[in-house]
Order: C-alpha cells, then sequence, then structure tokens
C-alpha cells in the first residue's frame, strides 16, 4: 500500500527551501510544466497565490495540457476554488493535499485517472462530483476532508458509483471511499461489497458501529485509522477471514492485526501470540496508547502502524525482519526503541519527529539507514553507527540539532544530500582515508580519527 501519510509535507517542503529549486522546468506565467512524450503538458509546479483559479487549457498558447503532476497545489493556503478544465485527463497523487481553503473544486468531463490521496486534508471542501469517465481512483483521494459529507458521480460512469453518498468501485466490489463529514453513527457494509480500500473511512468522527457481513474477504491496511469514536465493528459469525478478539480487528488468514479500536482506557496493549504481522497505521493516533507487548511470533510492522501514538518505550522481538516506512513517526513521547538484531534496514522516515528520542542502538546487522529515518529528533546527543552501514539516505539526520558526536563505519559508501544538515555542534569520529572523513572534509564538520587496526601481509 502506498503510504497515505501527509505527515512527512513539511519535510518535502523544508528540503526543497534547503537544497533549492530541482531540474530546471518550462515556465508559463505562475506555473512550472514539462512535455510529456505525447507533445502535450503535464503541470508540474505552480507558484501563484491566487484564491480563484482556472487552470490553463494551454501553455505559450500552443501547447495542450494534458494532466496535473503530483504535490503540484499542494499545501497552497490560498486556493478557494479551482476550476479544472477540459482536455485534463490525469491529477496526480497529493495534488491538491492540505489546500486548508479550499471549498470547491470542479472537475472536467476528460479527467480519466484520480491518484491517491489527492484532496487530502482539504477540511473545507464541501462537495464534489465525479465525472463519467473515471475508469481509475486511487486510495482515498478525499482523505480527511472534514467537510464533505457526500460524494456525487455521474450515473454513466461504468466503474465507480455512489449510494447514500458513499463511494464504491463496481468491478472490484470494493468500497473506497466514506465521507469524512457523513454524519451517520451506524453503517452496515453492503452484501455484495468483498473489500474495502485503504483508508476508506480515515477519521470519519461521527461513525460508531460498523457491521461486516461474512461476505468481506479484503482490507487494505487500516481502513478505519483516526476513526476515534468508532467502538464496534460487528462481525458475522461466518465471515472465515475476519475477527475481533481483545477489541482488536484480526485478519485470521494473515494472522494480521488490522486495526486497535477506539475506546479503551488502557494505556497499554499485548498483542496476541501467533500474530506474525502489524498492518498498516494499526495504532495511528493512539495517543492514549503508552506500551505495547510484541509477541515473539511477530515478523513484520507496517508502515504507520504507530504513527502519531503515545508510545514512551518500545522492545521489538528479534524475529522482526521488516519495519515499515513511517512506523513510530510523531511519537512524541517515544524515549527507548530496542531493535530487532537481524534488521537490515531502517526505512524511509521511520522515527522522525520522535522529539523525545535520546538514544537508539543499531544492530549491527544494519546496513541502510533510509531518507528522513531520524528527521528531526531533536534529542539524539551521540549516535555510533553499525559497522556494516553502506548508506545513509537523503535527510536521515536532519534537523537532530543535539547531535554532537557520530562515530562512522569504515565501509560506508554513501552519505546522502543533507543527512545531518541542522547539526551545528557535530563532531565526527572516521577512519582515515574513509569517505566520512572526506565528507566532514567537504561538509566543514570537524572530525577526529577512530583507531583503526591494519592487516599486513607480514602478521598473516
Amino acid at each position: 500500500m502506498k503510504n497515505r501519510l501527509f505527515l512527512l509535507w513539511i519535510v518535502v517542503i523544508f528540503i526543497v527551501s534547503v537544497s533549492g529549486s530541482f531540474a530546471e522546468d518550462l515556465v508559463y506565467e505562475d506555473y512550472v510544466y514539462a512535455i510529456l512524450s505525447d507533445g502535450t503538458a503535464e503541470i508540474t509546479g505552480y507558484t501563484g497565490e491566487e484564491t480563484y483559479l482556472t487552470i490553463p487549457e494551454r501553455v505559450n498558447e500552443d501547447i495542450p495540457v494534458s494532466s496535473i503532476g503530483s504535490s503540484v497545489f499542494a499545501y497552497n493556503d490560498s486556493l478557494e476554488t479551482v476550476i479544472v478544465p477540459e482536455g485534463i485527463v490525469s491529477i496526480g497523487d497529493h495534488s491538491f493535499a492540505e489546500c486548508t481553503a479550499l471549498e470547491s473544486v470542479s472537475l472536467p468531463e476528460s479527467l480519466q485517472w484520480l491518484g491517491d490521496l489527492v484532496f487530502q486534508g482539504d477540511i473545507k471542501l464541501s462537495e464534489i462530483t465525479l465525472p463519467a469517465n473515471l475508469v481509475r481512483i486511487g486510495m482515498n483521494p478525499f482523505d480527511r476532508c472534514d467537510s464533505l459529507e457526500a460524494f456525487e458521480i455521474s450515473e454513466d460512469n461504468i466503474y465507480y458509483l455512489t449510494e447514500e453518498g458513499i463511494l464504491y468501485d463496481r468491478k472490484a466490489n470494493a468500497l473506497l471511499a466514506y465521507p469524512a463529514g457523513k454524519a451517520d453513527t451506524n453503517y452496515s457494509v453492503p452484501e455484495w461489497v468483498t473489500d474495502i480500500s485503504a483508508a476508506a473511512f480515515s477519521e470519519n468522527g461521527f461513525i460508531t458501529e460498523i457491521t461486516l457481513h461474512e461476505n468481506i474477504t479484503a482490507m487494505e491496511g487500516n481502513p478505519f485509522c483516526g476513526c476515534q469514536n468508532l467502538k464496534a465493528i460487528a462481525i458475522s459469525a461466518l465471515n472465515l477471514d475476519f475477527e475481533i478478539r481483545n477489541n482488536t480487528l484480526i485478519n485470521r488468514q494473515k494472522k494480521e492485526l488490522i486495526a486497535w479500536l477506539w475506546g479503551s482506557d488502557n494505556d497499554s496493549y499485548s498483542v496476541p501470540s501467533g500474530i506474525r504481522s502489524i498492518g498498516n497505521e494499526a495504532f495511528y493516533k493512539h495517543k492514549e496508547l503508552q506500551k505495547i507487548n510484541l509477541p515473539e511470533t511477530l515478523v513484520y510492522i507496517g508502515d504507520a502502524a504507530f504513527a502519531e501514538s503515545g508510545l514512551i518505550t518500545v522492545k521489538i522481538p528479534n524475529n522482526v525482519v521488516s519495519i515499515g516506512s513511517n512506523a513510530f513517526s510523531g511519537c512524541e513521547a517515544l524515549e527507548t526503541v530496542t531493535l530487532p538484531s537481524n534488521l537490515s534496514q531502517i526505512e524511509r522516515y521511520t522515527f522522525s519527529r520522535c522529539s523525545n528520542l535520546k538514544d537508539i542502538q543499531f544492530p549491527k546487522t544494519v546496513n541502510v539507514i533510509g531518507e528522513g529515518a531520524f528527521y528531526n529528533c531533536v534529542s539524539l546527543t551521540e549516535l555510533e553507527l553499525p559497522e556494516n552501514l553502506y548508506v545513509i539516505g537523503d535527510y536521515a539526520f536532519l534537523s537532530c540539532t543535539a547531535l554532537t558526536t557520530v562515530d562512522f563505519p569504515e565501509r560506508l559508501f554513501s552519505i546522502g544530500r543533507g543527512a545531518f544538515y541542522g547539526s551545528e555542534n557535530l563532531t565526527a569520529t572516521v577512519a582515515p582515508g574513509s569517505l566520512a572523513e572526506e565528507w566532514a572534509i567537504q561538509s566543514q564538520v570537524p572530525f577526529i580519527h577512530k583507531n583503526v587496526t591494519y592487516v599486513t601481509t607480514e602478521s598473516i
């Protein structure tokens, strides 16, 4: 599942501001664009501050615009009304995400492709009509559109339909999106639906109980993430795939914990023995959760599984071989983490914005620390990086302002852009002649040499 999280948009904005613009693009008025292989233009950027915006049908008078790229208008707080013109066939992922003033959008009949989370977080968007020619709708494009009470789509659309304001995929028998502003407290999934899509009910603050029938066979991630009033899910006893156990939604066949439901007063939870994976966003935004007990059977922790939760300390069992991106992102109370002994990679943004994380001990098996993995971990002061580490990703320790010492391994062969940007008092410990020494010299970071034992032919 593509990661839904809006958590890191601020990182993207900051990165652009500190590293300058990327490859040079073509410019038309307030728009940046690129020429596609078919000779049409894709809008890739916007610099204007209009409140009422009509996107141009053409750029430079003779080049038709056929698509809007990913994140083009994201975080624009000026836009209130947007008219997307005829001729546009595709709108990319996150294109209008977090446009918090956006109230109205007009989509063209030519539109065929609507990407993932296109209008995510547009809290004032109150109505939307989807055109008849849409053939692909990505992961809930209207995630966290709090004012949106119902969806409408042309009855001529052969792929999608709406019933009582809820958006469904006809061909896949899937529930795609339940409006975040729909005020009903109870909902029974229609019996013809077999699949509930990722983030389908995301952050609906009204719904308290959902009934799932026996034909539900698939759920992507946690469809109910952020539904803080959802305290009960009733599942048919005839359903062979899903069950509720101890206030937790579980996929029996996959042995996966999908969601911890709201309404528990407990500040701790023990994942049942036998569970092999914790799904994407399973404990997302559970601020009351301070302690988690994980079973030895666990092998996988999904994307954003504990993001923005209240965890203080975590011990991850040694059988875990994969921890998803953003898994603990925004856990502001998190102080200590014990990583599994066989972990090979720290994924993108795994511990970003864990502002109280004071210490992290890496197992020697870790050879990659991903992009933004420890972004804004402002309480980290010292790091001893593992001896088998080969790659430090872009912005891996961006804004770790308290870092004073980092011990770099000799075998390291890549340090990404801005990996330690903002660590003004950093002193590096490096091996003579190593890439880390070269990086320290180029970055004007003070360094000292570590003791290195060299093997010579005379000692063999």
